[in-house]
């Protein structure tokens, strides 16, 4: 085993005022020490920059931004920053020392629902806004709220740590072109999705993922059973699916105390509280019949939950809080036995000081890269030294348990005689973990509703059904998601100004009028191309029909009623033309996954070619229609065709779906279709899009 890289800095003093006694933690791009400030007597910890680290995260003027963000607040549930300092061109902040448990530690260390004591809960919350709502009344955001961030001191008192991340809230550089920061478990949607001006409503989001947490211990988005989820899909749930009420996960809270948790969680953050009195205010009403079991409920979880936990588990939770870049121990063979573990893939894999191995950054969507570095050790008081062994069990237990984490950087090694022997394996796991996982690009203002696996029947089964939908089929189609609403003129702006999108010359353009309209007078090309510049696709035929009429074949999105105005706009009705997307405009008429203006208001174009005879020859599972597919040798009329030419049949037609603002209701049926030429436009046709997770 290597023998570990002695620390210069242990016994040293900063500016003879601060002594480095120990280590009690370390991350990836910073240190944390026990110390002491030998002026006043009092323990304090010292956070140290490493500037010999790799990596996006290794900004020292991030590290500097933190000192001020976090010296100039100044209250009872914010970690106090005491001084900034450098010594021989190293960066040191010097910050109060908490003696107590994370937030994380206490909801781990309890099984039972709800996994904290409900008047601790309401104890921990009150305090954690009081704090939030000071840093925002000064203009910062913290933009990483989570449960390792909130530490509980012996004395009960929580305190807010680790403002690495926050900025001003005037701060124009709050997003980036190309990143996203934070934590995706605890990640507002509008964060993900590089909104241009965020505000302390993200945080809000943040607090309620979190308070969602400690009531019944897993995310909103994450079950009790998943140890782990991809961190992309985990984003994707937070921008396009609901949360579970916490009701229905058996959590014992009155129907009061669980909408002021939804609410806080809302994905639109108009719907969610304005700021943190408002939060406060709705809180307290529901934690008022608690306030007699306060003092003994917090005392007495805190002493028999976190006291009584073993060297073990402080010893585990410490090593997590501190190695949430999943940095391996230098001892090769713990780290070829991690490699060596097929569900490791997705594992990131830091070297540590021994090694040199070189880090190439992986190939994912540029607006989804997240800058893990937020997560930074906390204070500790020393713990006994364990022995070696036991800190490599330790670790290699975190990286089982959190083998799902995030993957920002791909550590190349030279391959050992076994690596040799499974060169085949390896090369499979290296191309899969290469692969661009093709996650859809954010774009504000759009939603996605999941439609899931399952079969349902497509296309009429009635006599006398034109032959263009019939015979009725079963089909089978994996998990899916697609747009809430047609692709309106303000998101398809977006495509033409990055320089992938054609404006043709009646399209309509980007003003206050006509920006939640359905983008028009595109052809088939200019949807394909936004789709896939969105890192999405158009909807298989199949797909588009499953979204408009769920699982039990009605005629209509909303059922078997003949269509009225309320449900669609179709024929004039109501009278205007085109008309706006979204929410409230036409919801009674969604379909029963939740996607609107399935009937009406525009045609949409999707992916497969058109074809009269189609669904007489359509493959039972995830069917398409493309040039050259399987189903022409099906196909009498065109294997005859293609005895007689000698070049591929092309398809110059596509399917157009869904009827529009000026069609007679017999063409707003769901299973309706006609084709039209893929460089048709007009005033009545655009589209939405979907997106295929990847199959396992």
């Amino acid at each position: 085993m290597t023998k570990p890289i002695e620390n210069p800095w242990l016994g040293q003093t900063l500016r003879k005022d601060y002594r480095i006694d120990s280590i009690l933690g370390e991350g990836g791009q910073a240190v944390i020490y026990r110390g002491t400030d030998l002026q006043m007597e009092l323990p304090i910890a010292i956070k140290h920059f490493k500037k010999t680290s790799k990596g996006v995260q290794n900004d020292p003027e991030r590290f500097k931004r933190e000192a001020r963000n976090q010296a100039k607040l100044v209250h009872q549930n914010i970690v106090t920053i005491r001084a900034v300092l450098e010594e021989e061109d190293e960066l040191f902040i010097v910050m109060e020392y908490v003696n107590g448990p994370t937030l994380e530690e206490l909801i781990a260390s309890s099984q039972e629902l709800p996994r904290l004591p409900l008047a601790l809960i309401g104890h921990i919350f009150l305090q954690v806004l009081r704090g939030l709502a000071y840093a925002h009344k000064v203009g910062v955001i913290h933009r990483d709220i989570k449960p390792s961030n909130i530490l509980i001191t012996k004395e009960n008192k929580v305190k807010l740590a680790d403002f690495g991340l926050a900025r001003a809230a005037q701060d124009k550089r709050l997003t980036q072109a190309g990143l996203v920061i934070g934590t995706p478990a605890y990640l507002a949607p509008e964060q993900m999705q590089g909104t241009e001006h965020l505000d302390p409503r993200c945080d809000i989001y943040s607090v309620g993922v979190t308070l969602y947490e400690s009531l019944c211990g897993n995310t909103p988005f994450q079950r009790p059973d998943e140890k782990d989820v991809p961190p992309f899909e985990l984003m994707g749930r937070h921008l396009f699916m609901e949360p579970t009420p916490l009701r229905e996960l058996g959590v014992p809270i009155s129907q009061e105390f669980e909408q002021v948790v939804l609410k806080s969680i809302a994905k639109d953050p108009d719907d969610r509280f304005a700021d943190c009195k408002e939060f406060i205010t709705a809180l307290r009403p529901v934690l008022a019949s608690m306030s007699d079991t306060l003092e003994t409920e917090v005392q007495d979880f805190l002493l028999h939950q976190v006291s009584s936990q073993s060297a073990e588990h402080h010893t585990f939770s410490e090593a997590y809080a501190t190695t949430t870049e999943f940095q391996p121990p230098s001892d090769q063979h713990l780290l070829q036995a991690i490699h060596e573990t097929p569900s490791h893939d997705e594992l990131e894999a830091y070297h540590s000081a021994e090694t040199s191995d070189k880090t190439e950054e992986m190939s994912i969507p540029p607006t989804l890269r997240v800058d893990l570095s937020s997560e930074q050790p906390h204070t500790r008081p020393p713990k006994a030294e364990n022995p070696p062994w036991a800190k490599i069990a330790v670790i290699l237990a975190i990286l089982l348990i959190f083998m799902g984490g995030f993957i920002l950087r791909e550590t190349q090694k030279n391959p050992s005689n076994k690596q040799t022997n499974n060169k085949k394996t390896n090369n499979k796991q290296t191309t899969q973990k290469n692969t661009e996982i093709p996650y859809p690009q954010p774009i504000a203002g759009v939603k996605m509703v999941k439609v899931p696996a399952g079969p349902f029947f497509m296309g009429r089964g009635r006599k006398r059904t034109k032959r263009t939908y019939t015979p009725q089929s079963e089909i089978y189609l994996s998990t899916y998601w697609i747009d809430m609403t047609e692709v309106t003129v303000e998101q398809y702006n977006l495509c033409v100004q990055a320089g992938k999108c054609r404006q043709h010359a009646k399209m309509p353009t980007l003003k206050t009028k006509t920006k939640d309209l359905p983008i028009t007078w595109v052809n088939w090309f200019d949807a394909r191309t936004f789709c896939k510049w969105s890192k999405k696709t158009l909807p298989t035929e199949a797909q588009w029909e499953k979204a408009a009429r769920g699982i039990k074949a009605a005629d209509y999105p909303w059922g078997n009623q003949n269509p009225q105005c309320k449900y669609a706009n179709f024929d004039g009705c109501p009278p205007g033309g085109v008309l706006p997307v979204g929410p409230p405009h036409r919801i009674a008429g969604r379909s029963p996954y939740g996607a609107l203006d399935m009937a009406g208001n525009v045609w949409e174009w999707v992916d497969d070619c058109y074809d009269r005879e189609a669904y007489l020859y359509l493959d039972g599972k995830n069917p398409t229609l493309r040039s050259n597919h399987a189903i022409f040798d099906k196909n009498p009329h065109k294997v005859e065709w293609k005895k007689k030419n000698t070049t591929p049949w092309k398809c110059l037609q596509h399917v157009l779906r869904g009827g529009s603002w000026f069609k007679l209701k017999w063409g707003l049926r769901a299973f309706a279709r006609r084709g039209g030429f893929h460089r048709m436009k007009r005033k009545d046709v655009g589209f939405r899009c979907a997106w295929n997770p990847p199959r396992p």
